[in-house]
């Protein structure tokens, strides 16, 4: 899968540039504004694996196209090993590739490239997560598509190759073969957003046949077969030597001097008369089949990417990698059918596929819960203009924003908060009232995430719960607060079919308000609190205007005793032995355990290390723990589950 590329001057973008494409999911999304460079990058693959024509930098092109300016794209991209089983110069080229990328180091290239430093240290963050794979970097420049080039790289290869016994003046030839392979090796499919439909759609297009893993041509010859040209060949020349013989003296002249049909013509001709006459049509239980010509531009759009989720569907394995790379896949689409695109390509990036997408959109961001969002924007350094890139990982991006912007607000344009919290909104909404709903539980982190996944596991598969962190209790209420504005409507909450449930901790300082709890509004919606109940030793969920606070309460206060103890003593850093005040006849971690105030304030001490991760690390450790010994539910996360059941 691709993980980075180096970009020299090709369309917006001048000069070396570090763009970053995978770090943790298949799914990738650049987000910004028009004109920042977005579409060049999918543009660059196309043309890298596609051979499509370079786009050009303006300004380099008034430069002239010396060595200095020449224009390249070198990428860096993983192959599983298995995939390169069999023992040839190919995976010999490959093993070496992987050694260099994974013992190289930013401090081995100079101050002023640091375009392949930060490569380098991307390289260095995912390194560990592709054991199973082979690092490959590979690239061409503009002039000759054929030949191996690497930038930057160029030198440090040739003289690593050089040690490994690949003498230099062997090394362009045989990198140039290798490049050649790796580029048939993936499958790369880039749909601009104006495309024409139906013929990208016909069958015998290359792109439709990347997206089948068949090549229409070979499949078509495994049909005919050698010996059945042979004996149509025989059988037709035997017929015009008897036609020649009865009509002496005339003949039928054979003005090419060939005699027999070659399999490449006869392939020519089955594709003319078998396929290119069949066009795409939409069926219609009310009319004719709508030729998909005659779709509307969304629909076209929608067209596509179901066109693609059902030939790679059809795979059972794949022969090479297939990346699918869309312009705006939400063009002219509404929020509902928007949020249904977006489905759709999660799908696909969960079957293998490496999605690569542009949008203005920022309403898909709680759609893919595995994904990574790049937002390009333009940085100032030195007088220069550069593009940088701002990474989120869509596991828990509201959370991301919020810590970002706690540590330094400048990172974080205004543009990504506020339009994702507008769009974010709307996506929710629009998924209430889809054909098969989702529904939500809004809570304050990660390690709420990860607990809820595990404890209300068969309802992410039964009803599409969907379980959003989103950075603290002010995130929770105001994402509450955008949300009672539309679902007041009775007329759009009568149409909801799916539910709301959002969720907050006890904080010492507590922030009352009045949550609505209208009676069609209740059903779908809910906002509740946290709390232990010392004097009845539960954990309850509190409406907001309750004003009960004491004790402050944190999820991990309210777990199951046996799990919470045996994760805590996984940890080499905890010191103090809950055993001895273990209570056997009470279930929940924060009960179960006779501890005095000094106690508890360095446990939640312990807990608030590393800045929230060991949260994450604890609740991590606990899920483990939980499914080896088949863990049952509480009776505060029961609550939660009957009120989405019921």
């Amino acid at each position: 899968m691709l993980i980075g590329m180096l970009l020299r001057n090709y369309k917006i973008y001048y000069g070396i540039n570090y763009i970053p494409i995978k770090y943790t999911h298949n799914f990738t999304s650049y987000v910004g504004d028009n004109g920042i460079g977005k579409s060049s990058i999918l543009e660059a693959l196309d043309t890298y694996f596609n051979n499509k024509d370079w786009n050009i930098n303006n300004y380099s092109k008034t430069r002239g196209m010396d060595n200095s300016n020449i224009p390249y794209i070198f990428i860096i991209l993983t192959i599983k090993k298995d995939l390169l089983i069999e023992e040839n110069e190919n995976k010999d080229l490959a093993i070496l590739m992987d050694e260099f990328f994974r013992i190289i180091a930013p401090d081995d290239f100079q101050e002023n490239q640091m375009a392949a430093k930060e490569l380098v240290k991307h390289i260095i963050e995912i390194k560990d997560q592709v054991k199973d794979e082979y690092i490959i970097g590979t690239g061409i420049q503009y002039g000759n598509n054929n030949d191996f080039f690497s930038g930057s790289f160029e030198n440090k290869l040739k003289t690593f190759f050089e040690k490994k016994g690949i003498k230099k003046e062997e090394f362009q030839d045989k990198l140039s073969k290798f490049n050649n392979y790796i580029r048939q090796h993936f499958s790369y499919v880039y749909i601009p957003v104006e495309i024409d439909v139906e013929d990208f759609t016909k069958l015998e297009k290359k792109d439709i046949q990347k997206l089948m893993g068949k090549d229409i041509r070979n499949f078509i010859k495994d049909v005919i077969q050698e010996d059945s040209l042979r004996k149509i060949n025989k059988e037709l020349n035997e017929f015009i030597n008897k036609i020649k013989d009865s009509l002496q003296p005339y003949f039928y002249h054979n003005k090419s001097g060939r005699k027999n049909i070659s399999m490449n013509e006869l392939v020519d001709e089955v594709i003319k008369l078998f396929f290119s006459i069949r066009t795409l049509h939409k069926k219609s239980n009310k009319a004719p089949a709508i030729p998909v010509s005659d779709l509307s531009s969304g629909e076209k759009r929608q067209v596509i990417i179901d066109i693609a989720e059902s030939f790679v569907s059809m795979q059972d394995n794949f022969e090479r990698e297939i990346i699918i790379a869309i312009d705006e896949p939400e063009s002219s689409l509404n929020i509902s059918k928007k949020f249904n695109q977006f489905e759709k390509l999660s799908k696909l990036s969960k079957k293998n596929v490496q999605i690569i997408i542009t949008t203005h959109w920022y309403g898909f961001l709680p759609v893919i819960s595995k994904g990574n969002l790049f937002y390009l924007f333009n940085n100032y350094q030195e007088g220069r203009k550069k593009i940088d890139f701002l990474f989120l990982d869509l596991y828990n991006y509201r959370e991301k924003i919020n810590q970002k912007r706690r540590q330094n607000y400048k990172t974080i344009p205004q543009e990504i908060d506020l339009k994702s919290i507008n769009d974010l909104v709307q996506s929710i909404v629009a998924s209430l009232k889809a054909e098969e709903p989702y529904n939500w539980l809004i809570c304050e982190g990660s390690s709420e995430k990860i607990y809820f996944e595990y404890y209300l596991r068969d309802l992410m598969k039964s009803i599409n719960l969907r379980i959003l962190p989103v950075g603290g209790f002010k995130e929770v209420k105001r994402i509450y607060e955008y949300l009672i504005l539309p679902l007041k409507d009775k007329d759009l909450s009568n149409s909801v079919k799916g539910k709301i449930f959002c969720l907050v901790d006890t904080d010492e300082q507590l922030d009352m308000f009045e949550s609505n709890e209208d009676n069609h509004l209740i059903k779908i919606l809910k906002f509740r609190r946290l709390w232990n109940n010392k004097h009845e030793k539960k954990t309850e969920l509190l409406k907001m205007h309750d004003n009960r606070v004491n004790p402050p309460t944190e999820i991990e206060d309210c777990l199951e005793k046996n799990i919470f103890y045996q994760t805590i003593k996984s940890f080499d850093d905890y010191e103090l032995e809950l055993k001895e005040n273990m209570n056997e006849d009470e279930q929940i971690s924060y009960f179960a355990f006779d501890l005095r105030d000094s106690e508890r304030e360095n446990l939640k001490k312990w807990f608030d290390k590393n800045n929230g991760f060991r949260k994450i690390e604890f609740a991590k450790r606990y899920v483990e723990i939980a499914k080896q010994q088949n863990c049952l539910g509480l009776p505060w996360i029961n609550e939660i589950e009957n009120f989405f059941k019921e």
